[in-house]
């Protein structure tokens, strides 16, 4: 697991956690709050982690991209995140990132 910086829908960056076993995208709803206001979803999901019961969450689109470490943005692409109350990482979104 390693951190990336990423631009969401031109705003940011902020702070991503890109984990190779992220199966679903998961943004924090006070990001996308920001970003997108009001939310417009593509629909829903249930989420299971490994301890307790599944939680449903919303779908939505964003375009994202990269930030270097010289702060240079890459090319943005379209992302379905399931959209999270909280994510218990000290991150704004998990992303699966290469």
């Amino acid at each position: 697991m390693t951190y990336v910086q990423l631009c969401v829908e031109n705003n940011g960056p902020y702070k991503c956690l890109s984990d190779s076993g992220t199966e679903m995208p998961i943004a924090k709803r006070s990001i996308v709050q920001q970003v997108m206001s009001p939310i417009q979803t593509v629909g829903q999901i249930k989420l299971q982690s490994i301890f307790g019961e599944p939680v449903v969450a919303d779908l939505v689109s964003l375009q994202v991209n990269v930030v270097d470490d010289q702060g240079r943005n890459y090319m943005s692409v379209p992302v379905v995140f399931a959209v999270a109350g909280a994510l218990v990482q000290n991150c704004d979104l998990f992303f699966r990132w290469m």
